[in-house]
């Protein structure tokens, strides 16, 4: 009889069974412990030195259960919808709660050409003033470069927005660079710093010609 276990979940219950009964542990599996992959096991292997083998078979067991955890946890982040994917939907619809949630509980953001604002609260008020005098027409991103060092996440680009006045239903274009950090928090990617600025006004032509 052969018992199959997880690699990930059945490392360690092998271990402290073949360290504590090795001997009663092949009297009931004869046929050894099968691992998901494909490796087999016997607590007591012919020839005795028990505790020897069975420790180094523990260490590439565990070994190989915490690269695989640590693998698919890396997976699991880059597959994880970014912190622009949930803002730019959310910002496109005038939404402030929406947008608000794109970010950390203690997040700062930089308002281009207003103050630093500082957690949900203060976020939300501003984009709320901010969507209160316009209707985002469109938005888009450029991402010059992406990060990701362990659970933390470093952005950087150009950003286009098309948006109307609702007061005079003017249409403008306002262009920018951001630079943006996102932590992964509770499996989602949050801001925990965000600086956009707008780009500089054109010089007047009098200064080009110069």
């Amino acid at each position: 009889m052969r018992l199959s276990v997880p690699l990930a979940g059945g490392a360690a219950a092998f271990c402290r069974l073949a360290h504590a009964f090795p001997a009663a542990l092949d009297d009931r599996y004869p046929d050894g412990v099968a691992f998901s992959g494909g490796a087999k096991f016997r607590a007591q292997p012919s020839g005795g030195r028990v505790m020897n083998v069975s420790n180094r078979i523990c260490a590439a067991l565990l070994l190989s259960g915490l690269v695989g955890w640590a693998s698919g946890a890396a997976v699991a982040q880059e597959m994880a919808p970014s912190a622009a994917d949930c803002f730019l939907p959310a910002f496109k619809s005038g939404d402030a709660d929406a947008v608000t949630a794109c970010y950390a509980e203690d997040a700062v953001l930089w308002i281009p050409g207003g103050p630093m604002v500082k957690g949900h609260a203060e976020i939300r008020d501003a984009f709320a003033d901010f969507f209160a005098d316009v209707t985002i027409k469109d938005v888009q991103i450029s991402i010059m470069g992406d990060e990701v060092m362990g659970d933390t996440r470093a952005s950087w680009g150009t950003y286009t927005v098309i948006r109307i006045d609702k007061a005079t239903q003017a249409e403008s274009v306002q262009r920018g660079r951001y630079v943006e950090v996102s932590k992964m928090i509770g499996g989602r990617w949050l801001y925990i710093v965000d600086h956009p600025a707008d780009d500089p006004p054109p010089a007047p032509e009098s200064e080009q010609d110069m």
